[in-house]
C-alpha cells in the first residue's frame, strides 16, 4: 500500500510518522528498534527483530541466575 506522508523538522533532525495501520500490521511498539538504510535513492526502514541466538550469547556466568539465590515465599517445592 502506498501512501503519502510528509517530512517535518523535529530540532535538528528529521521526522516522520507512520500510519497506524502500517505500524500494526508490522507489529511495531513505542521502543521497538528500526533499522533505516539508504538504497537506490530510496530509505529503506526495517524493523530490527533480536534473534534469540544473539540474547543467549549474551549470557555469562556472572550474570546468569543463580536458583540458589533464590527464597521460597510461596509453596513453591525446592
Amino acid at each position: 500500500m502506498v501512501m503519502e506522508i510528509q517530512a517535518k523538522k523535529w530540532g535538528h533532525s528529521w521526522a516522520v510518522r507512520l500510519p497506524s495501520l502500517w505500524v500494526k500490521t508490522i507489529g511495531l511498539h513505542e521502543g521497538s528498534r528500526l533499522e533505516i538504510d539508504f538504497q537506490n535513492a530510496a530509505l529503506v526502514i526495517r524493523k530490527k527483530d533480536t534473534p534469540l541466538e544473539a540474547l543467549l550469547a549474551k549470557i555469562t556466568s556472572e550474570n546468569r541466575h543463580n536458583c540458589e539465590d533464590s527464597v521460597a515465599i510461596g509453596k513453591e517445592v525446592w
